[in-house]
């Protein structure tokens, strides 16, 4: 009966959370239809005959459901649409090309030619749902500017970007009140999480053989061979957390790469040291890690070829000497004792 008046009211279809409402009104009347007629045979059975009634006639059944009217109909309709959905996940990537899904929808074009709406969703990203004062962000996108057009300029590209994500009419992932403005982490899926979560791993991860680490190599080349937002460089903020991803990636290698030596994984320990001294070329322990790789994999020639080139650097660009440990691992080579780099080795680890 309630579908159709659902029916004659010319309704739409309702959806799932609509039709359990449905069923459970339907439950709950059949229930009410049962109590009913059980109560009626109870009155019908106790009740005297009356003078003329046919003691063999059938008793008439009571209806199962009772009448809905149109305005019922409306009403459980009206109550199952109200129930909330869910919003979608809203996925966004900073390493590399930035992209912007909500949900299944990709959003990226309609933030290609806003750059001011793409960095302030980075900063927040960045950030990870910590709070941040409108007047820290003026700071960090508008660094030249005065409170008054710094906070009009924030406010248009808050709405901009709220537009861009909204889903249904409203923005669930953009939150601002008095105190600040964040995104829900609760609704946020990024590769900054991933990133971190990577370089934990990396740092402090125990090595558990050969099939863990060339996961982990899959993973740096798939999502971070890129670094962070490498078109984005009108940002101190941005730059700054860049370097220091940088910087984390590559300790997280160096890491890696002694702790596979010492569990006797010369291939992985190799594969990390080279990483690390492709990322950064400037530091002196990314050579002593490859040179020590290169020696417990009985590459003293490798070995050797790596030392030169730090010893230049070191000296023309910054007027330093190597350090002691790693000339004395430079000294181990021309003696041909290999077992001094893998004793130093493992002392470091």
């Amino acid at each position: 009966r309630i579908e159709g008046a659902l029916a004659l009211a010319g309704l739409p279809g309702l959806g799932e959370r609509a039709q359990a409402a449905l069923d459970e009104a339907r439950i709950s009347m059949a229930r009410g239809g049962r109590e009913a007629a059980a109560s009626s045979r109870s009155r019908r059975s106790s009740a005297p005959a009356g003078p003329g009634a046919d003691p063999f006639a059938a008793p008439c059944a009571p209806a199962a459901f009772p009448a809905v009217s149109r305005r019922d109909a409306l009403d459980v309709s009206s109550r199952a649409a109200a129930v909330p959905l869910a919003p979608p996940l809203l996925h966004v990537r900073l390493f590399g090309a930035m992209t912007v899904s909500v949900g299944e929808t990709d959003v990226t074009a309609a933030l290609k030619s806003r750059r001011r709406a793409r960095l302030l969703l980075a900063l927040l990203v960045l950030h990870r749902g910590r709070e941040l004062t409108r007047e820290r962000i003026v700071a960090m996108m508008w660094p030249a500017a005065d409170q008054r057009t710094g906070a009009k300029s924030f406010y248009r590209v808050w709405s901009e970007l709220s537009r861009i994500l909204a889903v249904g009419g409203r923005c669930p992932y953009l939150v601002r009140d008095r105190y600040g403005c964040r995104l829900d982490p609760a609704l946020l899926v990024s590769d900054v999480v991933d990133f971190e979560s990577l370089t934990r791993r990396l740092l402090f991860g125990p090595a558990t053989g050969s099939l863990a680490w060339e996961q982990v190599i899959l993973q740096l080349q798939e999502t971070f061979d890129a670094p962070l937002l490498p078109a984005e460089g009108g940002c101190e903020t941005v730059g700054q957390f860049r370097e220091r991803f940088a910087t984390e990636m590559v300790d997280g290698l160096v890491a890696a790469s002694c702790r596979l030596r010492r569990d006797g994984e010369p291939q992985g320990a190799l594969w990390f040291a080279r990483e690390a001294l492709r990322r950064d070329g400037t530091r002196e322990d990314v050579y002593a890690a490859l040179m020590r790789a290169q020696m417990v994999s009985d590459q003293r020639s490798a070995a050797l070829d790596t030392f030169f080139p730090c010893r230049d650097f070191l000296g023309d660009s910054l007027g330093l000497d190597p350090s002691p440990s790693l000339q004395a691992l430079y000294q181990s080579l021309l003696e041909g004792d290999t077992a001094v780099g893998e004793r130093d080795a493992i002392s470091r680890c």
